[in-house]
């Protein structure tokens, strides 16, 4: 009766200690010989190869541990059972994250052998995170993609240095399924990494224009803002002589075309020659120039062009605060602060941080 659920068991000697046979755990046969304990101690298992195989994965101590507590045959035969069929899931859990993460492997490998690898620039040691530097006419576009520990069966995050499809279309390719500005970059989202590239190649198609005419502005210009301008700024802010600048906004899509805004920062007289040239000149945009020649035809010398940290300048073009000689000035309670309250006396012209005239009045009134 005792050994019901263990048919194919027998005692092998007198005493009712030693059985020997075969029994099943997760449809596989085993066989088994068991000496049951004796005070809790001193039991035995031998068994085939097969079995033997799998009790070496197991933990010798947890594994005597357990099956001295049971001094019956059926008690013993059934912790036994219990502790291979609890080895049997974790081992297939095992396999099946194994094979999910090999799967992911070969996945990646072959879409980066079509894509090429000449275009990775960098891949990091979880194999989550793909640095891309795709070449294009001359410019280099550096793209990042965040691979999911379950892709493919999760899509890919594809991380972008430039204008978003926010008041423009997106590229033709059905693969793509969603799109928004994150941290100051585009971010989308690709059920493939092959998808994500062929995306990539639409959208430099699309901006190469854009890219074309900021890149000529901050070559050839001196920029006051942003400090390290980053390919999703469509804006400039452009020094002018007369401690004078202009805010210049471009369409993405139509940089050429689409100027979206202008407007001039300096003092009232300065700032209105410029407002009166652009006025008189706007009408003559050429659009099949680029920005930055289309500035230099209105304002010819008075665009002002970057400079080296080691060049010398002449003081008419200077554009930081004549007081702590900084453009950009962080205020505690204010923020960040330009030089925009500008001297009305004509032979100055200079532009201060409103704290810094604050600060200055004070010592002078203690004066």
């Amino acid at each position: 009766m005792a050994l019901q659920r263990f048919p194919l068991m027998t005692p092998v000697d007198g005493e009712g200690k030693m059985f020997r046979g075969f029994f099943h755990v997760n449809n596989d046969e085993y066989f088994v010989e068991v000496h049951l304990p004796e005070n809790n101690q001193n039991a035995r298992v031998y068994g085939d190869s097969g079995l033997r195989y799998v009790l070496q994965e197991i933990n010798e101590q947890e594994l005597m541990n357990r099956l001295n507590q049971c001094e019956d045959i059926t008690l013993f035969l059934s912790e036994l059972k219990t502790i291979l069929e609890e080895h049997g899931a974790t081992h297939k859990n095992n396999d099946a994250l194994k094979f999910s993460t090999v799967k992911r492997y070969k996945a990646l490998m072959s879409e980066l052998k079509e894509i090429g690898f000449d275009k990775v620039s960098h891949v990091n040691d979880a194999f989550d995170t793909i640095k891309f530097e795709i070449s294009d006419q001359g410019r280099i576009y550096i793209v990042q993609a965040h691979i999911p520990s379950t892709y493919p069966l999760t899509p890919i995050k594809m991380i972008l240095d430039g204008p978003s499809h926010h008041d423009s279309p997106p590229p033709t390719t059905t693969m793509m399924t969603m799109v928004h500005q994150e941290k100051g970059s585009t971010t989308t989202i690709h059920p493939t990494l092959h998808a994500a590239m062929q995306y990539c190649d639409e959208w430099i198609e699309i901006y190469r224009d854009y890219f074309v005419c900021m890149d000529e502005l901050d070559q050839k210009t001196r920029i006051l803002d942003p400090d390290q301008p980053m390919g999703k700024d469509t804006w400039r802010r452009i020094a002018l002589k007369g401690h004078c600048s202009l805010h210049l906004e471009l369409d993405p899509k139509y940089p050429r075309t689409g100027l979206k805004a202008m407007r001039f920062y300096g003092s009232d007289k300065n700032m209105k020659s410029f407002q009166q040239l652009w006025e008189n000149q706007a009408h003559h945009w050429d659009n099949h120039h680029s920005p930055y020649e289309n500035l230099r035809r209105i304002f010819g010398a008075q665009l002002m062009p970057k400079v080296s940290n080691d060049q010398q300048t002449d003081t008419s073009t200077d554009v930081e605060c004549a007081i702590c000689y900084a453009y950009k000035l962080e205020h505690e309670e204010l923020g960040l602060l330009t030089p925009d309250v500008i001297c009305t006396n004509d032979q100055c012209n200079r532009g201060f941080h409103p704290s810094c005239v604050s600060e200055v009045n004070k010592i002078d009134s203690n004066i």
